[in-house]
């Protein structure tokens, strides 16, 4: 009996150990599926590296770098170790080869194993810090009607940073600096002064300064020349035209007052007694060369000293600005000729003839009584022509005063005895130097060995006593006051 129930007492026992255990046995791990470490980036040259991964819900971990650097370095690998610990319910075991991956880095880790090496680049070189600089600014000067407003570019190099701010010290009222680093002056007093400025350009990498001088200086005087293109230029008389149309050119020195405004021009006599009409001038791209034509056709006189005068803006109400003189010759140039004829001898049936103007060597003053007392004489031809030539017999050309020149023997032929007399005609001209010209005609009339008559067309030649077979004065009428001694005496 107590055999039986102490075996009864051990299978109970054994039944109650086996039910208790099979009622205790835990549930097994899970194996880790998260590949993608987080928390672990690519090292950047300057950071502190990171000592643990970001948790996730199957593990933790712990990093570790090789090189051990406080912060990365600069072109430097950096090994990170990573020890992952598995979270409860969670096994590294089952983890295959390389399994874990990690941002930018090549991962490894064994079977089984939750410590993974991860490589990483090489760091970047460290960045350099170049703060801005701004260019020499050369020191300015500005007159105070300068047309505002008044404006300067700042050039700099901005260097590593970004601009954050560009500012101006010791500047005049109403001078200010854009983000853009330029400088506007919109309102320049009337005043001479001296201003030291100085430029500040800051950037989040550092700043820079520069400093110029701007000196406001009293403005040039404008300047205006009046130009007759077409003028003759008399070395002592200055311009001088003739009574005709000509182009003028008026040119300031800057388009202070001319900008946007009409110019005008007209002629003016010096006493106010005749004025020509105002005329509109053409102004160029900058407003600083105006042209027109004046006519002169309308001075009274026959050498005139007038006025060019100009005006800007309106005609009515605006004043005269400027003026220069200009001197008006309407006259022709005017001479008186000694004339003398020979007879050639037996050498031609006929006569040589020179002429020169009277006085020219004797007149007090160095007038030689041809001079035209405006513009001076230019050029002057003597052109014999008659019968028996096709053409001009001779022509004696010149310039200026004298005016002399000879016909030679074998032009001026007698009369044949079949003609009984024979003309032979001189055709003069002279002309000023703008253009005037005086003309007349000699005719000489010949018999078979002498000279018969001589007359002008428009003056009577005047027999007179000289050195040659015969010699005659023609008196033009010239109005030569400072020649009148010089007029040689004519015989009674």
């Amino acid at each position: 009996m107590k055999k039986l129930l102490l075996v009864l007492t051990v299978v109970a026992m054994a039944s109650f150990l086996l039910v208790g255990c099979l009622g205790t046995t835990p549930d097994a791990d899970e194996v880790v599926t998260i590949a993608i470490i987080p928390g672990v980036t690519a090292p950047v040259t300057g950071a502190t590296p990171v000592a643990a991964t970001t948790a996730t819900a199957q593990y933790t971990g712990v990093v570790t770098w090789l090189p051990d650097d406080v912060t990365f370095a600069a072109e430097t690998v950096y090994t990170a170790t990573i020890t992952l610990t598995a979270k409860a319910g969670f096994t590294l075991t089952g983890v295959t080869a390389d399994f874990f991956t990690v941002a930018s880095a090549t991962a490894a880790n064994l079977v089984d194993s939750g410590v993974v090496e991860a490589v990483f680049p090489a760091t970047e070189a460290a960045l350099v810090v170049v703060e801005p600089t701004i260019d020499t600014i050369d020191d300015q000067e500005v007159a105070w009607d300068f047309a505002v407003p008044w404006t300067k570019q700042v050039e700099w190099t901005v260097g590593t940073g970004t601009i954050t701010d560009f500012s101006l010290t010791g500047e005049p009222a109403t001078m200010t600096i854009s983000a853009a680093g330029l400088i506007t002056w919109t309102n320049i007093a009337s005043t001479p002064a001296v201003y030291e400025i100085t430029v500040t350009v800051v950037t989040t990498d550092g700043s820079d300064t520069e400093t110029f001088v701007i000196t406001v200086v009293e403005p040039d005087p404008l300047v205006i020349d009046i130009d007759v293109p077409g003028a003759y230029i008399h070395p002592t008389k200055g311009p001088i035209v003739a009574a005709d149309c000509y182009e003028v050119v008026v040119t300031f020195s800057d388009n202070s007052a001319t900008e946007g405004q009409d110019v005008w021009a007209r002629w003016s006599d010096v006493v106010g007694a005749a004025d020509g009409s105002w005329v509109l001038l053409t102004g160029n791209t900058d407003d600083t060369e105006f042209t027109g034509e004046i006519c002169f056709d309308g001075v009274e006189t026959e050498c005139d000293l007038i006025c060019i005068e100009v005006k800007v803006g309106t005609i009515c109400c605006d004043p005269i600005i400027y003026s220069e003189n200009i001197t008006v010759d309407s006259i022709a140039p005017c001479a008186s000729f000694t004339v003398c004829v020979d007879d050639c001898g037996l050498c031609t049936e006929g006569a040589e003839m020179s002429w020169v103007t009277t006085c020219e060597d004797v007149c007090d003053l160095g007038y030689d009584c041809c001079d035209d007392y405006c513009s001076g004489v230019a050029d002057w031809t003597f052109v014999l022509d008659d019968d028996y030539c096709d053409g001009p017999c001779d022509t004696e050309p010149g310039t200026g005063c004298p005016i002399n020149g000879a016909f030679e023997c074998g032009c001026l032929l007698y009369a044949t005895e079949a003609e009984e007399f024979v003309e032979h005609v001189v055709d003069i001209t002279i002309a000023d130097n703008v253009g005037n010209t005086f003309t007349d005609t000699w005719t000489l009339t010949f018999d078979t060995d002498s000279l018969v008559s001589f007359t002008a067309g428009s003056a009577t030649p005047e027999l007179v006593e000289g050195v040659c077979d015969w010699d005659y004065y023609v008196d033009y009428g010239c109005d030569w006051t400072d020649c009148a001694e010089c007029v040689p005496e004519v015989e009674d």
